[in-house]
């Protein structure tokens, strides 16, 4: 009976917003606005920018989250929460603590990086890239310590985004 009452008649359409939200939010779905909206709207109405940008929603919805779960995602719409000033008690403990986690876990990567235990992408240049791949270096990947065994970490978007770019950025500032 709980469950029904949460769907229309048809059973179909999800009748709590919040838990609309959510589910929009953690599948990536949500309705973009501003730039990346228009972007969108663009792509809907123009066929011909579908074969450049076949995708907008929900590669932008990762995008945008692994940045709210950054250091930089106090910026822009969730400067409110972070600061209290919404006064929504849901989206203020959100905010803070999606930033804190991203920023605690960030941190964490970048000292596990400098280990070398956990890889970004190849070398630019094309001869440490040849010895690389020669040692069975594997991109992007956590490596088990002790073991010549990686796992990649690609797929754990929205953090795998970032755990990226902080292995990228190891890198480049070891060289």
């Amino acid at each position: 009976k709980r469950f029904a009452a949460g769907f229309d008649e048809t059973g179909v359409i999800a009748m709590d917003k919040e838990a609309s939200r959510f589910a929009k939010e953690v599948t990536f779905t949500k309705e973009l606005d501003g730039v990346l909206g228009h972007i969108q709207q663009m792509t809907n109405q123009v066929p011909i920018l579908k074969q450049i940008l076949p995708f907008v929603k929900t590669p932008s919805n990762l995008a945008l989250q692994a940045l709210e779960r950054s250091p930089l995602g106090v910026f822009g719409k969730n400067l409110d929460n972070f600061t209290g000033k919404s006064r929504d008690a849901v989206r203020i403990a959100e905010t803070r603590g999606r930033m804190a986690m991203g920023t605690a876990i960030l941190g964490g990567i970048s000292l596990y990086t400098m280990t070398g235990n956990i890889t970004g992408g190849y070398h630019p240049d094309k001869n440490v890239r040849q010895i690389q791949q020669s040692q069975g270096f594997v991109e992007y990947a956590f490596k088990i310590p002790g073991t010549d065994t990686y796992i990649q970490y690609g797929r754990l978007d929205p953090i795998g985004m970032l755990i990226g770019v902080v292995a990228d950025f190891s890198q480049i500032y070891s060289d």
